[in-house]
């Protein structure tokens, strides 16, 4: 799948699989070689350079989010997590192995069903954070809300990658040590606030606004 998300990415045209039915044309192999080419040639320097894997996929996530991007903006950067976040993880952990040529354990693709309650993982909307697990990775409310406040935001799907106790995706190339950090999340936790303020709740907004 990541490798067919890869091929789907570098083809402009080529939106995925199913677009393509399996088969590349000639051009099209050409043209495939051509992007990857483009896209690895920098990161290959950068790997060479600094062998920091934690490095390496910052800049590889930095390199192919301008791919991925429409404009190479925040607002460009945020539509990547509006439908693509699952193929834009997938790709940055195939470039990286490319790069490197071995895969590490230590990067994996995660997303929000791994850190849910099992009988949750099928509902997109009402879900509940399984507390003990995201406590045994450090992981805590954020913005001064506590689990149940945060169990009761309807935060949409999302998928990222994790590698060295940081949460990483196209918004956020650096990483964050809590993964509620990483601006998706934050705004539905700012949309949350909000209208918690509207309802007369200034002591959790007042909380959010002063960080």
């Amino acid at each position: 799948m990541g490798l067919i998300n890869l091929i789907a990415g570098l083809l402009p045209n080529i939106k995925s699989y199913s677009d393509w039915g399996g088969k590349l044309s000639r051009q099209e192999r050409k043209q495939l070689v051509k992007r990857n080419k483009e896209l690895s040639a920098p990161l290959h320097i950068i790997y060479q350079n600094n062998t920091h894997i934690g490095n390496l996929l910052t800049a590889t996530i930095k390199v192919l989010r301008d791919d991925y991007a429409t404009e190479k903006t925040s607002a460009g950067y945020a539509e990547i997590n509006n439908g693509q976040c699952s193929s834009f993880a997938w790709d940055t952990l195939n470039l990286v192995c490319q790069i490197t040529n071995k895969y590490d354990p230590q990067i994996s693709v995660v997303s929000t069903e791994d850190f849910v309650l099992d009988q949750d993982r099928e509902s997109e909307y009402e879900i509940k954070w399984d507390e003990n697990l995201l406590t045994s990775k450090s992981i805590s409310p954020s913005n001064g809300l506590t689990w149940k406040q945060l169990n009761s935001i309807h935060f949409g799907y999302h998928v990222w990658l994790e590698f060295g106790g940081k949460y990483y995706d196209a918004e956020c190339p650096e990483g964050v040590e809590n993964f509620f950090e990483l601006p998706l999340f934050q705004v539905y936790i700012k949309t949350y606030l909000e209208e918690q303020n509207k309802t007369g709740h200034m002591n959790i907004f007042d909380q959010w606004n002063a960080k």
